[in-house]
């Protein structure tokens, strides 16, 4: 089995959405707003999501987004964000995979530190993330805000 990761294109919106609906059942983006938000992720050129891909198709993806640090300038952090493998397809590898991948182009592109976050709840996704070497610091905390401009 050959597994290929590289860079989201256009005409994997559909395979995408599909695993989102997987992550986060909740959501629905719809595929126009993808399309302009992996526009606007290839126009910052810090942003980026990644797909993994076989003979079958979009298997697996993660998002990276790497940011600037004062702290450790002038080097530079990145996230790792959005990551789900196709359910036919967990536990042969294919998230390794993807891990090995994400550190890979933090690297090149400058960065000191890669981290990553998963909800509580899931279990093997932490297992998982201690399994390849992140070490668990402090607490995640997300604050909703809305995308309404105020008047």
């Amino acid at each position: 089995m050959t597994v290929v990761c590289r860079i989201a294109q256009p005409a994997d919106l559909p395979a995408l959405q599909a695993l989102y609906a997987e992550l986060i059942p909740e959501e629905a983006p719809c595929l126009a707003e993808m399309a302009a938000a992996l526009a606007r992720m290839e126009a910052s050129g810090l942003s980026a999501v990644f797909v993994a891909e076989d003979q079958s198709g979009v298997i697996g993806t993660f998002q990276l987004v790497i940011y600037d640090n004062l702290v450790r300038a002038p080097r530079r952090k990145a996230m790792i964000d959005s990551v789900i493998v196709r359910h036919d397809r967990r536990g042969v590898g294919i998230g390794r995979q993807l891990m090995a991948h994400a550190v890979v182009v933090a690297a090149e592109r400058g960065c000191c530190r890669v981290g990553v976050s998963t909800a509580f709840r899931r279990q093997v996704a932490q297992s998982f993330y201690d399994t390849l070497g992140f070490g668990r610091f402090g607490y995640h905390y997300l604050y909703p805000v809305s995308s309404a401009p105020e008047h």
